[in-house]
């Protein structure tokens, strides 16, 4: 459970780097600074935290749903910002006058919601620092930390956006991200719970059904499609 928890984090960070790549230079100073300063200053609340609490959190399945719910909503307004800075079928000129308010603050607040992920994960990683660290000051860690934050954000986002130069690409990705972000929460929920028995004893019959299947559907399609090209 603790290796699914620390890929959603990864992938959180990775997700808010690719959205923060969609914006503009200054805008990337900017939530570098504001995330860097979130760092030094949540020092107390890290050093108060302990390896025992954390396994406890994560082997208890009310407070992994919990995260879950919380996980789900911060995928459910990625994917949001995706179709709507997508969508190209509709335009403002096109709204109604009495929705149109609405629908700019609606895709102001997507534009510009980070995610939460990245704040846990910049948590978690503060809490293993400081447990590293021992005999060194709790203070001195954070904002050590928070100095890498404003220097490594930045550069991420210029990073992702010299790989990736086309917009829809990333914006491909981010929803691709999140949606398997969405999955993996699903599995920190289940939390090592299944709902059927496992069963031991294989159905060869069924399994070699299955693969004859589906042998006989690549089959058919590039049967189809050398027809097609041929036309």
């Amino acid at each position: 459970m603790q290796s699914v928890v620390v890929i959603l984090l990864v992938l959180g960070t990775l997700s808010f780097a690719i959205k923060l790549s969609l914006k503009q230079w200054w805008q990337w100073l900017a939530w570098a600074a504001l995330i860097a300063i979130a760092t030094g200053l949540a020092w107390p609340l890290t050093s108060a935290q302990s390896k025992t609490q954390i396994a406890d959190f994560l082997q208890n399945p009310t407070l992994m749903a919990d995260a879950s719910v919380l996980l789900t909503i911060e995928v459910a307004l990625m994917v949001a910002y995706c179709i709507a800075a997508g969508s190209t079928c509709r335009t403002a000129s096109t709204e109604p006058p009495r929705h149109a308010p609405l629908r700019r603050a609606a895709r102001f607040f997507l534009a510009f919601f980070p995610g939460l992920t990245v704040f846990v994960a910049l948590f978690a990683l503060q809490t293993q620092l400081i447990f590293s660290l021992p005999g060194v000051s709790f203070s001195l860690t954070s904002w050590l930390m928070a100095v890498a934050v404003l220097l490594i954000v930045p550069i991420a986002a210029w990073g992702i956006h010299s790989l990736l130069p086309e917009h829809t690409l990333r914006l491909e990705l981010l929803f691709v991200l999140n949606l398997i972000m969405l999955g993996l929460g699903i599995v920190a929920t289940v939390n090592g719970r299944t709902a059927v028995v496992g069963n031991a004893q294989v159905e060869w019959g069924a399994l070699l059904g299955v693969v004859a299947l589906c042998i006989a559907g690549l089959a058919a399609g590039l049967l189809i499609r050398r027809i097609r090209s041929r036309k």
